[in-house]
């Protein structure tokens, strides 16, 4: 009997051997190709789409046994622009040996290779990651079990798509790698990536929740870091997905940083002029069709803003809504430099860049502290921004420019400018030192301007300009000695109406009295070739400055105009003076297309009795005129 005991173990050893034996023959043999339907029947339960298996199922009972799928597709949704929204050309998934021979695979790890993923949105706001009709695998009845214990994800050449349905932007996203880790179900994953957006190379590490609760079987919100590099810039975000199983939300804080923000602006498709590096934090919240940005912090270049806005993404083009405070805003960043070659030009010829106008639509208002325009300092800006259709609009604006408040309106697009603005007491030697004249009058302009014009460039907008530009001041003072021993110190008035018909301005009534003369300029100017003609008539109040009151001829270009004088050749110099200050007043107004407010009326103004007289004269020639 003892003996007898003793060769029971030896024989349980020895059967169960064989039995392992023959159930790794079994295994090797047998055909997985034969639960192809029953693993498609298993997955379209779970998950309501069809699903294809069109290679073969193997397993390779190795030292670490494998089992594998080729080609492989899952549906799009029926409202999808393309029947398919998942392909893979393999797939790996290692698997418990021992569960299989009681039929339950239990998968520890995937790598899948030729991974192509569609995600898209329709025009009425569906995902097509959002399963319609989700079932759980442990309702499906036949004859495997699946048990999606997954450790390790290793996917190889990745392409995914994302489709805006409202907009029809397209965004592409290749990954070289991605690579998961997670230590079962309901674990954290962490995870490196490596990839290209907008022809821009990144790797990114992430740190996120659950597969349980992206699976939606844990409700909680998923936390999620990413740590993004690329060449030229790193990002960083903090923060949560909330209900991952009904549709992707996130909130958090943003960081990004990079030396140039175009690299930036080509990951999101938008062509951007370079304007420096950037540095932006906020905190962030949203989903693929609107994303909101609070307490933002934001430098690029020289220019930075704070402030909220919210980003649509579910219209023709995105559009941005809120309120925005800059310190400084350079606007050179975007304007074309100043032309090069042909001499000295006020208008440039060179088109003005606003193909930006059209990336997207805004409705903002913005205060600014310094506006950097060219050589212009413009302070105080505040602005309702409104963007639509490539069309930019800035009404009300009101800033101070030189010195003095400007407000009114201002239109813009590809097709031109229309610009209706307002100002009061712009110092005149102000206006004319950006031209190189300064130090010649002191005096404070009013007056009004409302203008249109056509093209892509100054030149273009030169050339077509309508409307009119009217100026007034008193009460200045000559500041040149030379010029104030011929025509006075007191600059008692200045007034010019210039009415703009395709770009030539006609001198109608341009006035300027001093104590010491009457100056009246008649003939035009002509702002697309940027050359003047007028006739500068001038009448002495003392005898003394008799000898200066003469007829000078102002011809040829627009900054450097010729001095003509048919009498008194010895005083040429000073009388090309006395032309060139109010002059340079005066194409400085028009090249900036400021309104001003007007004067005070209760004050004697010769300028307006000189206006009426001229006024006066007019009309009576014409009442004298033969009918034709």
């Amino acid at each position: 009997m003892t003996g007898w005991r003793k060769l029971v173990p030896i024989v349980f050893v020895l059967l169960m051997a064989a039995g392992g034996v023959a159930a790794v023959f079994a295994l090797k043999t047998l055909d997985l190709n034969t639960f192809k339907s029953d693993v498609v029947r298993l997955a379209r339960g779970a998950i309501g789409r069809e699903i294809e298996i069109a290679g073969d199922i193997h397993l390779d009972l190795s030292l670490t046994p494998y089992l594998s799928l080729e080609n492989v597709t899952l549906a799009n949704a029926a409202w999808g622009s393309k029947p398919v929204m998942l392909r893979l050309d393999r797939v790996e998934a290692r698997v418990a040996l021992v569960p299989l021979l009681s039929r339950r695979v239990e998968v520890s790890s995937i790598t899948a290779h030729g991974l192509r993923l569609l995600l898209e949105t329709s025009a009425d706001g569906k995902d097509n990651w959002v399963l319609e009709t989700p079932g759980r695998v442990s309702e499906m009845s036949g004859s495997v079990d699946l048990v999606p214990d997954v450790r390790d994800v290793q996917l190889r050449d990745v392409n995914l798509t994302y489709i805006d349905g409202a907009s029809g932007q397209v965004v592409d996203v290749a990954f070289d790698r991605v690579d998961l880790r997670t230590d079962g179900v309901d674990s954290p994953l962490t995870g490196e990536l490596a990839g290209g957006i907008g022809g821009e190379p990144f790797t990114a590490r992430v740190q996120t929740g659950s597969a349980a609760q992206f699976l939606g079987l844990d409700p909680s919100a998923v936390p999620l870091r990413v740590d993004l590099d690329s060449l030229d810039m790193k990002a960083g975000f903090v923060g949560k997905v909330s209900n991952p199983a009904d549709g992707f939300g996130a909130s958090g804080d943003l960081r990004v940083q990079a030396p140039d923000a175009q690299v930036l602006a080509r990951m999101m498709g938008i062509d951007l002029p370079p304007v420096g590096a950037l540095d932006l934090s906020a905190a962030i919240a949203g989903d693929a069709r609107a994303i909101s940005l609070d307490g933002i912090d934001l430098t690029a270049g020289n220019s930075d803003a704070a402030g909220g806005i919210l980003l649509e993404l579910s219209g023709s083009r995105p559009t941005v809504s809120g309120w925005l405070v800059s310190t400084k805003l350079d606007a050179n960043a975007f304007l074309p430099p100043p032309g090069e070659g042909g001499g000295e030009r006020l208008f440039d010829r060179e088109p003005l860049t606003l193909d930006i106008l059209r990336e997207v639509d805004a409705d903002v208002h913005w205060s600014i502290g310094r506006l950097d325009v060219r050589d212009v300092i413009v302070a105080d800006v505040s602005a309702h921004v409104a963007l639509a259709d490539g069309g930019l609009e800035l009404d009300p604006i009101g800033a101070t420019v030189l010195g003095a408040p400007v407000g009114g309106r201002l239109a813009l697009d590809e097709g031109g400018i229309d610009a209706s603005l307002r100002m009061a007491a712009m110092e005149a030697d102000r206006i004319a030192t950006l031209a190189g004249h300064g130090g010649k009058v002191d005096v404070a302009l009013d007056g009004a301007v409302n203008v249109s014009a056509r093209g892509r460039s100054l030149h273009d907008w030169a050339v077509s300009l309508d409307g009119y530009l009217s100026l007034s001041g008193r009460n200045g003072r000559v500041l040149d000695p030379e010029i104030r021993g011929m025509v006075g110190e007191t600059l008692q008035c200045v007034r010019a109406e210039w009415p703009v018909e395709n770009g030539i301005a006609t001198a109608d009534g341009v006035i300027l009295n001093t104590d010491g003369v009457e100056i009246v300029v008649r003939g035009t100017v002509d702002l697309g070739g940027e050359t003047v003609s007028l006739l500068v008539d001038t009448q002495a109040k003392k005898t003394s400055l008799a000898s200066f009151a003469v007829p000078v001829n102002v011809t040829g270009p627009l900054l450097k105009p010729e001095i003509e004088v048919k009498t008194g050749e010895a005083v040429l110099g000073t009388v090309g003076n006395i032309v060139k200050a109010p002059a340079i007043v005066l194409l400085g107004a028009l090249k900036g297309t400021v309104e001003a407010l007007g004067g005070d009326a209760a004050i004697p103004d010769p300028c307006a009795a000189t206006y009426a007289r001229i006024q006066a004269a007019k009309t009576q020639k014409k009442e004298t005129e033969p009918a034709r």
